[in-house]
């Protein structure tokens, strides 16, 4: 029933203070307390941590990637930022700088070897 009711405060969310005072009163009546429902969707401590954690881990990730990505020549870091961050197709690059698809292929292939072993040392 308490998520039905929220779910309508949602909808309704801004229209009028009466219907969050109603969903209260009725909380209240029900033995309920706001504070025990709010800690039902509060994240805990532990879950504000890991997420922090996780958030740093994605940082220090993406600075590695920038690093080994400046490592790399203008025309590979080119490729590499068409394919991966562009979402061009090799076969689209290809055609744009006027060679195979296979040598694209090829030296996709040896961008991403090179990669892995700048992140193995790691």
């Amino acid at each position: 029933m308490y998520a039905h009711m929220d779910a309508c405060r949602t909808v309704h969310h801004g229209r009028s203070a009466a219907r969050q005072s109603v969903f209260l009163d009725k909380m209240a009546e029900d033995g309920m307390s706001v504070e025990a429902v709010s800690h039902q969707f509060a994240p805990s401590a532990e879950e504000i941590l890991i997420a922090r954690e996780n958030e740093q881990d994605t940082q220090h990730k993406l600075e590695m990637l920038k690093q080994a990505l400046s490592q790399l020549d203008e025309a590979d870091r080119t490729l590499i930022k068409a394919v991966y961050f562009e979402n061009i197709s090799m076969r689209e690059y290809a055609r744009r700088i006027c060679v195979s698809h296979s040598t694209i292929a090829k030296r996709r292939n040896r961008i991403l070897r090179t990669l892995k072993k700048y992140f193995e040392n790691f």
